[in-house]
């Protein structure tokens, strides 16, 4: 079982296949896992924990600039509000932006989700993330690919 953070702020090293701390060992090899590092080499462990908070606000974030203005649509729609041509203008962008923030958030929740457990605190905000940036993705996907059907047919 990996080893726990203490309660100081000094960062510690640690393995990159399971998390296990590397401070203070006598050879340069995770003894959880067996992986080598080396210490004068940043890249071959881990110098902070991941966090699932980050992504789970952009994937917020992402749902809101797709979310506000196909509600602004749908009101139109209704006759509740009327939109100026030029709203299309903001709109569009707006969403695309929002598909891409999703995108790049299902992206990196799926490869900090995949690695070891010990590498990341905040992992129901991480697993929060990956299921509000993939119903998003999947969903714009899906309604895009279904008005298109519907204009075909």
């Amino acid at each position: 079982m990996p080893a726990t953070d203490s309660n100081d702020a000094t960062p510690h090293k640690r393995c990159l296949g399971c998390g296990y701390i590397l401070d203070g060992l006598p050879e340069n090899r995770c003894p959880e896992c067996g992986r080598e590092f080396d210490p004068d080499n940043p890249a071959s462990y881990l110098s902070r924990l991941h966090s699932g908070r980050p992504y789970l606000v952009a994937a917020v974030c992402g749902a809101v600039a797709i979310a506000i203005p196909l509600l602004g649509a749908y009101l139109a729609d209704l006759g509740v509000i009327h939109l100026k041509p030029v709203s299309a203008l903001v709109m569009m962008p707006l969403m695309l932006l929002g598909l891409m923030t999703e995108t790049v958030v299902l992206d990196k929740s799926l490869r900090v989700l995949r690695g070891p457990v010990a590498v990341i605190k905040n992992r129901r905000a991480a697993v929060a993330a990956l299921a509000i940036s993939g119903a998003m993705v999947l969903g714009f996907g899906g309604v895009v690919i279904l008005q298109l059907v519907l204009r075909i047919v």
